[in-house]
């Protein structure tokens, strides 16, 4: 049997929802060895041995060289999206018997057998899924398909891969490289944090498959295209397509408003959309059993504050001083 790895990354306030995708992907796969990266100090008031059997650990300098100069460029967001070739490749070198890796999103509910990924991973090297499969009618709601050419093709809330290719050694490289010097939020200049040079990646890299299977990544946009049809007693869902459910991606819903399904977007809300009720009631339930309310309150102790307003700030002005020197070169 393959041995495999999952892992996920999140500071101390999501740690509720980690724990909640940790524990439905061990319903699904007691097999799979869990690892969550903490990026953050650990806190005195938090008993950790509460992520068993999942394994915590913190992520420094061992793990991510120069992390400590990342902390002071980077927000929070960007500096848990930025570290995540560098956890890879952490657990690549010490697990060399591991025949494949899983990175899941904290926000995410698993709620089918990950068994595709592992076959799929029999010849291909990486697995990604698009934000979504068919377009979006262009009618003045959110998201539109703009979303997808502002923030990247491919969300990486889900990303699969095999560390025995070469390939992937060589897009570990590529892909650190890139988070360490732009992994900022500063759309205006091309960047999202990592996701956004996966446009490029299945240019730049073969056996990349993209994965365009509607159960896999279901989220608040793709919605147009997913609908639910069926909750069985025993935990299934099935969408309208005939396809299982295998996770959903529960990513811009705050569990402090249940009642707004997607902050940011306006094409769908829990009056339009009565199918996506009761699986969003049921993840409510299993965040308020893991103390959601608790870690949500808890600050993250790395200083990196002060200095994310200034380099924020300065990417900021960066377009505009731009045009102002084409500007003055054409005086």
């Amino acid at each position: 049997m393959n041995k495999i790895i999952a892992l996920t990354i999140c500071s101390n306030n999501f740690l509720a929802q980690a724990k909640t995708m940790l524990d439905s992907l061990e319903v699904q796969h007691p097999e799979i060895k869990k690892y969550i990266f903490l990026v953050d100090i650990k806190d005195a008031t938090i008993d950790y041995s509460f992520l068993h059997p999942a394994e915590l650990v913190v992520v420094n300098e061992e793990i991510v060289h120069d992390f400590n100069s990342l902390v002071k460029q980077l927000s929070v967001i960007e500096l848990n999206s930025a570290i995540r070739p560098f956890v890879f490749q952490y657990l690549i070198d010490k697990n060399i018997d591991a025949q494949r890796f899983y990175y899941i999103d904290p926000d995410v509910y698993i709620y089918s057998r990950l068994d595709l990924l592992d076959k799929l991973l029999e010849s291909e090297d990486l697995i990604i899924t698009p934000h979504f499969l068919s377009p979006i009618s262009i009618d003045g709601n959110t998201p539109s398909e703009n979303l997808a050419l502002n923030y990247g093709t491919f969300n990486l809330g889900f990303l699969a891969l095999n560390p025995k290719s070469d390939s992937i050694k060589q897009f570990l490289f590529w892909w650190g490289e890139r988070t360490k010097r732009f992994g900022y939020i500063d759309v205006t200049n091309g960047y999202f944090v990592d996701q956004i040079w996966f446009n490029l990646v299945p240019v730049y890299f073969s056996k990349v498959y993209v994965l365009k299977h509607p159960g896999f990544n279901m989220a608040c946009w793709n919605l147009h295209e997913r609908e639910i049809a069926q909750y069985t007693e025993d935990g299934k869902v099935f969408l309208k397509s005939g396809d299982e459910l295998v996770f959903y991606h529960f990513s811009l819903w705050t569990f402090f408003k249940p009642d707004q399904l997607c902050k940011n977007f306006t094409r769908f809300d829990f009056n339009n959309r009565k199918d996506l009720e009761l699986l969003y009631y049921n993840y409510y339930q299993k965040l308020k059993k893991n103390n959601i309310e608790y870690f949500s309150k808890i600050n993250c102790k790395l200083s990196f504050k002060n200095n994310t307003k200034q380099s924020f700030l300065k990417r900021l002005m960066t377009p505009s001083a731009q045009l102002m020197k084409k500007f003055w070169q054409k005086l």
